[in-house]
Parts: structure tokens; C-alpha cells; sequence
């Protein structure tokens, strides 16, 4: 599937958490602004946001249920991207250099219908 940046998007995360699945990570505040997505910290204090459709949560701790990278795209308006995912309100892009991350659905216009490509991100 194909999208056309509309909003041209700088990332806020210069070190986006990153995690294997089976890892257990701390749990912190849900975000209100884009609903389904967590605070985590990893096992190494790396702190970050994760989408917890992939997280079994119990009390303060979640387990992962597949690999996960917060990685953000920077990305310019006019840009064409393949989308691979969608998570909660977030694209999983990758721009035609093959560098591959998120970016929010409001800078996106999708291209014809869309349909998730079951990757690990």
C-alpha cells in the first residue's frame, strides 16, 4: 500500500525504545492524545512509547507479544512511503531509501484502500 506525506513530520525521540518479544518491560501512563498506546521502560532504562495491543499487561509489568522498534520517520510533505502497519492512530512506513519507522496517520493520506502486511516491526 501507498501513502503521500501531507504534513511534512520531525521526530521527538532521538533514542526510541526497542524490544524483542517474550521481553518484560515497566508500565507507565496511557497517552490521551492517541489512545492505545503505553509508557514503557525497558530492562536497560530506555523509556518510550508502545502501542499495547502487543503487551500482556499484569499489575506494573507487561510482557511483549512480538518485536517492537518506536522508531520515528522524519519525513517531508510530497513524499511518497509504503505502508506496512497500522497501529493506533501511527503508520509503519518505509520511504523509497528503505529507511523504515512511524509517523502519525494525520500526516498521511493512504492511496486507495489499505490492508496490514503482517511484519514484525
Amino acid at each position: 500500500m501507498n501513502g503521500t506525506v501531507i504534513k511534512s513530520y520531525r521526530s521527538c525521540y532521538p533514542n526510541p525504545i526497542s524490544f524483542k518479544k517474550g521481553e518484560s518491560l515497566s508500565i507507565g501512563r496511557r497517552d490521551h492524545e492517541f489512545p492505545g498506546w503505553i509508557w514503557v521502560e525497558t530492562k536497560d532504562g530506555n523509556e518510550g512509547w508502545a502501542p499495547e495491543k502487543i503487551l500482556e499487561i499484569v499489575g506494573n509489568l507487561g510482557v511483549t507479544s512480538e518485536n517492537y522498534s518506536a522508531r520515528e520517520l522524519d519525513v517531508d510533505q510530497g513524499e511518497l512511503l509504503d505502508v506496512m502497519r497500522e497501529l493506533n492512530g501511527w503508520f509503519l512506513v518505509q520511504k523509497q531509501n528503505g529507511e523504515t519507522g512511524w509517523i502519525s496517520s494525520s500526516c498521511l493520506e493512504v492511496v486507495g484502500g489499505y490492508s496490514e502486511v503482517d511484519e514484525e516491526s
